[in-house]
């Protein structure tokens, strides 16, 4: 159900694609399908087998990667900055994105609890997280989405497990050249 439901919320605010970690679960499994309502065929996705590598391709192409991360130290999602070329990787449900991939990315982003709580679904985290990436895309319009900055989303996933390829990448910088976003 999360990965469907964070395919249906890309599509639905317009990211320019998915890029899932090469140990997701299965997208073409018949909750994800049921949950997606079609937008796993509508929206550009992919599998990256390195993490490390889609990190720094996306840093060299001058999108900036974001961790969603459970931390107070984090820039809050309302101050953060999408205004230009944007990827946000969110971890699983379980854990989270791991520290080692947090690292990896350039800026920690969090959204601010006022509850009693410290985190919210995956799937509901990752949804506020892209309406406000595309929303905030310019901060001197408050518009939804800013269409000529790319957003993307990565879904890291460390439960190792098989998946069969929607659109399987090859060589890292496939996923740029092809026009594809990101969420891991």
């Amino acid at each position: 159900g999360n990965l469907g439901t964070l395919l249906r919320t890309a599509d639905a605010v317009g990211v320019d694609g998915v890029v899932l970690s090469n140990n997701c679960c299965d997208m073409y499994n018949p909750k994800v399908l049921r949950s997606a309502m079609g937008s796993a065929f509508r929206i550009k996705t992919f599998v990256c087998n390195d993490f490390a590598d889609c990190v720094k391709l996306m840093r060299g192409k001058g999108v900036k990667v974001w961790a969603s991360v459970v931390d107070k130290d984090a820039t809050s999602l309302v101050d953060a900055d999408f205004s230009c070329g944007s990827a946000v990787v969110v971890g699983n449900e379980g854990n989270g994105l791991s520290d080692s991939d947090a690292e990896l990315c350039d800026e920690r982003v969090t959204i601010r609890m006022q509850g009693n709580i410290n985190s919210l679904n995956v799937a509901m985290a990752g949804g506020i997280i892209l309406w406000e990436m595309m929303r905030n895309g310019d901060k001197n319009d408050k518009t939804l989405a800013a269409p000529y900055a790319e957003k993307y989303i990565l879904l890291d996933d460390k439960t190792e497990q098989e998946i069969p390829y929607h659109y399987h990448v090859s060589k890292t910088e496939d996923i740029i050249n092809r026009g594809g976003g990101v969420m891991v």
